[in-house]
């Protein structure tokens, strides 16, 4: 049985694009003057882009929600200027 982490660790290995076009969305927020957005937006956003382009289906992937919250972490600790830009909570596997 593999994690949610492991998935999202071997899916963004394989696509890389997913993260970089969410960096590219969420930085198109931040210089319009938002400070914050729910992560949900991008994937929403992303998965419409995709979908009506055909990249969706000739890639033969999806986004899965299971993995905004990861994705969300990654973006902001990988690029500062996106810093606070999601609301995170404690991870369901990081829980006592």
């Amino acid at each position: 049985i593999i994690s949610i982490s492991g998935a999202f660790e071997e899916f963004n290995a394989k696509h890389p694009e997913v993260k970089n076009q969410l960096v590219n969305l969420a930085r198109q927020w931040r210089k319009r003057g938002r400070k914050r957005l729910g992560i949900k937006t991008l994937f929403e956003r992303l998965r419409w882009e995709w979908y009506v382009s055909g990249v969706q289906d000739d890639c033969g992937f999806k986004l899965n929600n299971n993995f905004t919250a990861l994705y969300a972490r990654k973006l902001m600790a990988e690029n500062p200027d996106l810093e606070g830009m999601f609301e995170t909570r404690a991870l369901v596997s990081k829980r006592a």
